[in-house]
């Protein structure tokens, strides 16, 4: 819903982004792998007239770099684990798993099964049980479907936002000729 609201502020067009977006979405959510669905990304840009130049960069450093949706849940992690065990984070508990869950899922691997292992690393840094991982494992493939998909729509999200102000910039500046 975040990634509608903020191209809807820029402009863009939700139908024809989600018309192009859909198979990549889908993709990722069934396979699990960012890297695995990069080909269909690439082919939705195309599909939504994106610059080559920009999504041929932002695309494949997105689909290893950028796990917005592996940070959420490594944080969703980590408060569900907390709780479990009856001792629920406190605010700065809170803010280190921010911190360390971003930094940790900027590494992990766009493949299915790697964010079970960067909860169990960011558990041991917040010394949180690791029976929890046992119990996070059991729904862990629903799980990482659902933050795949987020993972893709992301990238696709900030490629065409960052492609509509490039060529506001460009309008802007031809206009100033």
């Amino acid at each position: 819903m975040f990634y509608v609201l903020v191209m809807v502020l820029f402009k863009i067009n939700i139908k024809d982004f989600f018309r192009h977006g859909r198979t990549p979405m889908i993709t990722a959510f069934v396979t699990q792998s960012s890297s695995g669905t990069l080909p269909l990304t690439l082919n939705a840009a195309r599909g939504l007239n994106l610059p080559k130049s920009l999504y041929g960069f932002s695309l494949p450093l997105g689909a290893t770099a950028n796990m917005d949706g592996a940070a959420i849940r490594i944080a969703v992690s980590a408060v569900f684990a907390a709780n479990v065990i009856g001792d629920p984070l406190s605010f700065a508990e809170i803010v280190q798993v921010v911190l360390i869950g971003t930094l940790a899922s900027v590494g992990t691997a766009g493949v299915p099964g790697a964010g079970i292992i960067m909860i169990a690393t960011v558990f041991a840094q917040l010394g949180l049980p690791m029976e929890a991982v046992g119990l996070l494992t059991a729904v862990d493939v629903l799980v990482g479907m659902g933050c795949t998909a987020v993972n893709v729509t992301g990238d696709l999200a900030g490629t065409s936002i960052i492609s509509k102000t490039e060529k506001s910039q460009e309008n802007e500046q031809i206009s100033a000729n």
